[in-house]
């Protein structure tokens, strides 16, 4: 997608994220910063896991403490507490490598606080996704990511977190990728075009909510068996919903 500023050859796309962020005019004091990256490799050689083709990061600079609750609902992982000395050398090891291409989504703040972190941005491309979102009848129109993101029926929850808005960003990257390829040409179309498809569409992790609830309707499932049997009997299905099986599969 070379029109678009895009390579699916070689190097890697990198989407960063920044909020909750504490500063002066100089200085990064705080801040959450999600990075996640996907090689382009990935792309061109896919693997049975798709959804593992991206690599997400969640940092917490400054204190650990700071801000935890948005920390635990970064959904690709454990978040990490980073020294505020050390984030600037962490993140330059991330990007580091030939052909790093940046993602943002409105980047202007994080272009910002990299800058001040002495982060050299020139030697990367850079690639903003309301950009490329944009509509040649409304071009002024700006998606936010979760306008986007269901525009581009992709899954996500627990936005307004770093280190799953990044994760997400380089989703969306993704899958406006694909509308484009498709929108080109209808047949012949690359074969990165089917495996971004299935990354940037892949299903989301559950939210420790949905975790929770998962544990509640075996219980409640449970119960329900356990009226039936005390009234002398369970149907097949049920009993076997109730040990985790699916109903039937064991039917000739």
């Amino acid at each position: 997608m070379s029109e678009r500023g895009l390579s699916f050859q070689t190097g890697k796309l990198v989407a960063v994220d920044i909020d909750s962020l504490q500063e002066d005019k100089n200085t990064v004091y705080q801040a959450h910063i999600g990075i996640s990256i996907i090689d382009a490799q990935s792309l061109l050689h896919p693997s049975p896991n798709n959804r593992a083709a991206i690599e997400s990061h969640h940092l917490v600079v400054g204190s650990p403490k700071f801000k935890r609750i948005k920390a635990n609902r970064f959904l690709f992982g454990d978040w990490e507490n980073i020294p505020r000395q050390a984030i600037k050398q962490h993140i330059d090891e991330i990007l580091r490598g030939p052909e790093t291409t940046l993602v943002f989504h409105e980047g202007g703040r994080e272009i910002s606080v990299l800058e001040r972190l002495d982060i050299q941005l020139s030697q990367y491309k850079v690639i903003d996704t309301t950009t490329l979102a944009r509509s040649p009848v409304s071009p002024r129109y700006t998606y936010s990511l979760e306008a986007l993101l269901e525009e581009l029926e992709i899954p996500f929850a627990n936005l307004h977190s770093s280190g799953n808005d990044a994760h997400f960003i380089l989703r969306a990257l993704l899958m406006l990728a694909v509308r484009y390829a498709e929108g080109q040409q209808k047949a012949n179309l690359p074969d990165w075009v089917h495996t971004a498809r299935e990354i940037s569409q892949a299903p989301r992790p559950l939210t420790k909510a949905e975790k929770m609830e998962i544990p509640e309707a075996k219980r409640k499932l449970q119960r329900k068996t356990n009226k039936k049997k005390k009234r002398g009997g369970v149907p097949a299905a049920v009993a076997e919903e109730a040990r985790g099986e699916t109903p039937g599969a064991n039917t000739p």
